[in-house]
């Protein structure tokens, strides 16, 4: 016997508890993703920053503190006009905030005995990139979590269904997941920072006490703020939240959001302070790009240390610049999915709830923060960014969005079955968001189970290839690179970043020398040769190593080889990465290694170039 209409419920009390087989899909789909994205489809490690944090938490499970073998000219120098001129193999770092670190340090301990990257049977993967994968995979899933309680909260369980399928099939989010890159933990910090304010709001608006919810808030904001060193934005934008938002006392509930990352923030700053003299630290370096045109890169590599002018026609072209780009590339920057751009349709929205509406404003003025970060900042042209904080707000503006969709679609009035009158908006804001998925998973699965572990990021990232100077260079002698954070990482020695000016070199190199170390030679990578036009080669923030850099592929062509410009004593030239080119029988040599001397065996396999 049917039921009759009126004992039906209502489209709105629809729940998605009963389906046990849409739950079981759904938790299958997150173990395979997960599965496929660490053991098939990954490659290493691609995050700078990953690398650079990985190599210190090495050495902290190894009980040496916060040492670390990625050596900034810019930070080097800091020490020395500090007081603490010590050799590089006992530099202490003062540029990577130390939350992630100290994450992966115990993890590290425990598997000690597997800690030495020694590639074997034509593997390329190094277990502990494996496991930061993994731990990177548990922050991203957390962080979904999360994003569905809020969005069950603020909406209702199906709005939070549609956007948990959404997020767990967005290649993007696995991709900064795998990659160990601090966004994946911060991913999870700032789901927690919002769903502990999303329960403050909704606390307040109903006139009850919502300390508890602004202290877990404040408590996540402070783990950002020794996560990232761009957090600031992030932490800014809740603070300005809570003193517009938060009934009845707005300045109170700003002050408890604010004081954990304060505490936080002067806690680095009294560390960096003893460690090198300045209480910013090499971060400093990142935070003076901010007012002058360009990235941090160019200061960072630059050891003379000195104060660039701030020149305010320049910070407005480039303020003018990065917004072109960033509107252009808005969608990258969202991860492709198109359910998160409709989020600020939800700022013109008005929300019957209250707390909802709130809560929107809230992530819109998190938003405004991080935009005013990102345009200082400027991010890469062609792959997601470290410093890249709009991909951290995704998961809550996938929510906001869906939920405009599913409110225009409810507009339309179609007059059809239940079923797409209810889940027609998902329907449509699932297909156009798994296409980057299906764009990449296919070829992924197929190239991962045929070569098993045989494949790495490159370029410009080739892990066996730098795991093999481990054995050409001692512990106390030092390598110039322009990659640092992976020879320091995969190698497991120290490299120093190439100095923005060549004659610097001689100077870096006396002080090594005076404190008992020695150079070996350079490490070229696809890293600097890059370029998008012709001139960069001339003109770009490589431009005065442009000979070495270059030599080596030019290797490829006997007839016309490159001689350094400058006196260059490093001669030995040791291709860890060529291609052969059969037209001229040459090697086109990518990722090469110029030591002092012949420092391998056989020595017939090296190939000498005269730079007389």
């Amino acid at each position: 016997m049917s039921t009759p209409a009126a004992e039906q419920p209502p489209p709105s009390q629809i729940s998605l508890k009963g389906n046990q087989a849409l739950t079981f899909s759904f938790y299958a789909l997150v173990i395979f993703m997960a599965g496929v994205q660490t053991f098939i489809m990954f490659r290493g490690l691609n995050s700078a920053a990953g690398m650079d944090q990985a190599q210190i938490a090495r050495e902290i499970a190894r009980g040496n503190g916060f040492l670390t073998k990625c050596i900034r000219p810019y930070a080097w120098q800091q020490m020395i006009a500090g007081g603490h001129d010590v050799p590089l193999t006992e530099m202490k770092d003062t540029f990577q905030p130390p939350l992630q670190p100290l994450i992966w340090a115990p993890v590290f301990k425990a598997l000690e005995k597997w800690s030495a990257y020694e590639p074997k049977g034509g593997s390329a993967m190094y277990l502990l990139d494996r496991v930061i994968a993994c731990i990177g995979v548990v922050w991203l899933l957390l962080a979904l979590a999360l994003t569905y309680f809020t969005m069950r909260r603020l909406f209702d369980e199906r709005i939070a269904a549609v956007t948990g399928f959404i997020l767990i099939l967005c290649q993007p989010l696995w991709d900064v997941a795998v990659s160990g890159s601090p966004q994946a933990l911060m991913l999870f910090l700032f789901a927690l920072a919002f769903w502990a304010f999303a329960h403050a709001l909704r606390r307040a608006t109903a006139g009850e006490s919502a300390l508890g919810w602004l202290l877990v808030t404040a408590l996540a904001c402070g783990l950002m703020m020794l996560t990232h060193v761009l957090a600031i934005w992030i932490v800014l934008g809740f603070v300005m939240s809570a003193a517009l938002l938060m009934p009845p006392r707005r300045l109170f509930s700003s002050l408890v959001i604010a004081v954990v990352p304060a505490l936080a923030l002067a806690g680095l700053m009294m560390r960096n302070y003893a460690v090198c003299g300045d209480m910013l630290g090499a971060a400093k370096g990142t935070l003076q790009a901010l007012l002058i045109f360009g990235r941090d890169e160019t200061l960072l590599r630059d050891f003379v240390s000195m104060n660039s002018p701030v020149v305010i026609d320049s910070i407005l072209r480039k303020l003018a610049a990065n917004l072109q780009f960033q509107v252009e590339r808005g969608l990258f920057h969202l991860a492709f999915i198109p359910a998160a751009a409709l989020a600020v349709m939800a700022c013109v929205h008005r929300f019957r709830k209250p707390d909802v509406g709130a809560a929107r404003w809230a992530l819109a003025l998190v938003w405004v923060f991080v935009l005013a970060g990102m345009l200082l900042i400027g991010l890469d042209q062609e792959q997601l960014d470290d410093n890249d904080l709009y991909c951290i707000l995704v998961p809550a503006m996938t929510g906001f969005g869906v939920a405009m969709l599913a409110v225009f679609w409810t507009r339309l009035n179609l007059d059809t079955n239940l079923f797409l009158k209810e889940w027609g908006f998902a329907i449509v804001a699932i297909a156009v968001s798994i296409i980057p998925i299906f764009n990449k998973l296919p070829q992924g699965l197929r190239v991962g189970l045929s070569y098993q572990g045989r494949l790495a990021n490159w370029p410009p990232y080739m892990p066996d290839r730098f795991a093999a100077l481990t054995k050409l260079v001692e512990n106390n002698e030092v390598l110039f690179c322009d990659a640092p954070w992976a020879i320091a990482w995969y190698a497991d020695r120290t490299a120093v970043w190439m100095p923005v000016a060549r004659k610097q070199f001689e100077t870096m190199r006396a002080k090594t020398e005076a404190n008992g170390e020695k150079v070996a030679g350079f490490v070229i990578t696809p890293v600097s040769s890059k370029v998008e036009r012709l001139t960069e080669v001339f003109d770009g923030t490589y431009r005065e190593w442009a000979d070495i850099i270059y030599r080596g592929p030019m290797l490829a062509f006997p007839q016309t080889e490159v001689r350094p410009s400058a006196p260059f004593e490093y001669n030995a030239v040791l291709p860890l990465m060529a291609v052969p080119l059969p037209e001229t029988g040459g090697l086109n040599i990518m990722l090469c290694y110029y030591a002092d001397r012949v420092r391998w065996d056989p020595p017939g396999k090296a190939r000498t170039a005269d730079a007389k």
